[in-house]
């Protein structure tokens, strides 16, 4: 997109409405640790069996559209496209609200839930995300997935008409899809060969399995040493007040170049590990409360990194559709990682198990990373050819690159014009 709508005006109304989104989506995400527990009591079921519920709401939200998959993506996605200079900035604020919905909705989960019962409290909070429609209106696409314009009366601008009005007669409507569908799996090839971008999928299914699962597992871990269910209510909220801060000058960081998205992963992934290990060895509220902030403070950072390091790996230009096959990753190893943690518990007894594979998880996440930054030593340009309906060619080259990546837009793109 051009620097002129990049970075102010309207960039920052999409980033509130993109904002809006993120909050209603992750508050159904982040809380489902109170309805875990809600449910464990309600149903008497086993711990693994029931933990596939959540596990099951990550893993559809990265498939085919459905679900929370149609407006999650396009909203991460749209962010990067309207910040250049202050990207890591309007992501920190854009993840910002999964603290802001952890501060809130732990309490309007519990209240509607002791007030309506479970089934009422999700008839109100299913109307309540009917509110994602209302941010999704001022999405805008993109500058740089339109065509250029050129002067109505100049021999470009009628030599595109004639070809586009001849390309419409001999294509059909399948045609158009068809090599939609070519273009998407060219582009998943192009991304599924990239070495760098490989290592951060399993970076981030890792830390996504250990991150998503302590909001899932806390709650009835608090429980477990005798605390009431406020108590759980407690900390959740501290974790989401740490995460609200702290995401904001993480972006600063970045965009400042004082560390690179690569080093703050590995250091703030490695911490989280040591965090979720210790705690186990105590039995006291307090310091429940301070193993909340650690969460929100190391771990907590790991929505704001994702974009950047899929960026910093292939370029701005195919995040959209590079990103969600990233998802599609991390929620598949949720699928089973969740309801995995889960089953161990069933088979211990206690959530300590549990807790020492989500330390662990952050080590392999951490690991992956450092890998990358070991091996991949030159970059690599590949480039991907994709047509449209108007036989516009787009030639887009995708930098596989190990060094600082400092602008993380290392997408080349030309328009060739093919006329017959």
């Amino acid at each position: 997109m051009s620097a002129q709508y990049t970075d102010r005006g309207f960039a920052w109304v999409v980033l509130g409405a993109s904002f809006l989104n993120f909050f209603l989506i992750s508050g159904i995400m982040r809380t489902f640790g109170i309805l875990y527990a809600e449910l464990l009591q309600t149903y008497d079921k086993s711990a693994g069996n029931t933990a596939f519920l959540g596990s099951l709401l990550l893993f559809v939200n990265s498939i085919a559209g459905v679900g929370f998959g149609l407006s999650y993506p396009p909203t991460l996605s749209i962010i990067n496209f309207y910040f250049d200079k202050r990207r890591a900035f309007a992501n920190g604020i854009l993840t910002a609200s999964f603290g802001l919905s952890s501060l809130i909705y732990p309490t309007l989960y519990r209240k509607l839930i002791d007030q309506y019962g479970i089934h009422g409290a999700m008839l109100i909070l299913g109307g309540l995300l009917l509110n994602i429609c209302v941010g999704g209106s001022f999405f805008r696409q993109p500058r740089s997935f339109m065509r250029p314009s050129v002067p109505i009366n100049s021999p470009e601008s009628k030599k595109l008409l004639s070809h586009t009005n001849e390309g419409s007669k001999n294509k059909s409507k399948l045609t158009f899809a068809i090599d939609k569908v070519l273009d998407m799996f060219r582009t998943y090839s192009v991304a599924l060969r990239n070495t760098s971008f490989l290592l951060y999928c399993f970076a981030m299914s890792f830390a996504l399995v250990g991150y998503s699962s302590i909001f899932m597992i806390l709650p009835p871990h608090i429980e477990s040493q005798q605390f009431t269910k406020d108590d759980a209510v407690v900390v959740l909220t501290v974790i989401g007040a740490t995460e609200f801060v702290i995401r904001f000058f993480s972006g600063i960081i970045i965009d400042k170049q004082w560390l690179s998205v690569q080093t703050m992963f590995i250091l703030t992934m490695f911490t989280g590990g040591i965090c979720a290990i210790a705690v186990t060895f105590f039995r006291s509220m307090p310091i429940n409360i301070i193993y909340a902030v650690t969460v929100g403070i190391f771990p907590g950072i790991l929505h704001s990194l994702r974009p950047l390091l899929v960026v910093s790996s292939l370029g701005l230009k195919i995040l959209p559709i590079a990103y969600p096959l990233s998802t599609l990753f991390s929620n598949t190893a949720c699928l089973i990682g969740q309801p995995g943690l889960g089953w161990l518990e069933d088979y211990t007894g206690n959530w300590n198990v549990s807790f020492y594979t989500i330390g662990g998880l952050f080590f392999a996440s951490s690991l992956c990373v450092l890998i990358e930054r070991m091996l991949v030593k030159e970059t690599q340009n590949e480039e991907i050819v994709i047509k449209t309906d108007d036989d516009v060619v787009e030639v887009t080259k995708t930098n596989q690159n190990n060094m600082e990546n400092k602008d993380r837009d290392d997408v080349k793109t030309s328009l060739v014009i093919k006329c017959p």
